[in-house]
């Protein structure tokens, strides 16, 4: 016997979102341990950075292109491992209008470093002290706006 229900097609589109949904968050579950695998061996092992981006980064590069990585390097991964755990609470939420504001801070942080850096003599320095500080700024901003938003 054919099913003639008019509720089908509603049915079957929301089984598809509801898949959708699912799908992104075991995404975003997957990129949380990853970022938090790998901010634990960059935090635990402190690998020299700067020493190993002036010998295996192609072209030439001023003394000072690498300047400050190893400092501002674990910082950064531990705010992106932050933004991705944010993000994936989000998701499995479905709070998809609070990643507007979790976005917003290291894309304008990083479009800033791109109009304004000089990329004959880059100093990667501020694209990850930039985008750090947006992150930092878009993180705490998502968690005000879901707090009062409950």
């Amino acid at each position: 016997m054919k099913n003639d229900s008019p509720y089908q097609p509603i049915l079957s589109q929301e089984i598809s979102e509801l898949k959708k949904s699912q799908y992104l968050t075991w995404l975003m579950l997957v990129v949380t341990i990853v970022c938090g695998v790998s901010t634990g061996l960059v935090v635990f092992l402190s690998p020299n950075l700067e020493r190993w981006l002036k010998m295996h980064a192609p072209g030439q590069h001023m003394p000072d292109a690498f300047a400050n990585l190893n400092g501002s390097i674990p910082v950064f991964m531990v705010m992106l491992t932050a933004t991705s755990a944010i993000l994936l609470w989000l998701t499995a939420n479905q709070r998809r209008g609070l990643l507007i504001p979790l976005a917003a801070g290291p894309t304008m942080c990083f479009v800033g470093w791109w109009v304004s850096e000089d990329f004959v003599d880059p100093n990667w320095f501020h694209l990850f002290a930039l985008t750090t500080i947006g992150m930092i700024v878009s993180c705490a901003v998502t968690l005000l706006l879901a707090l009062v938003r409950n």
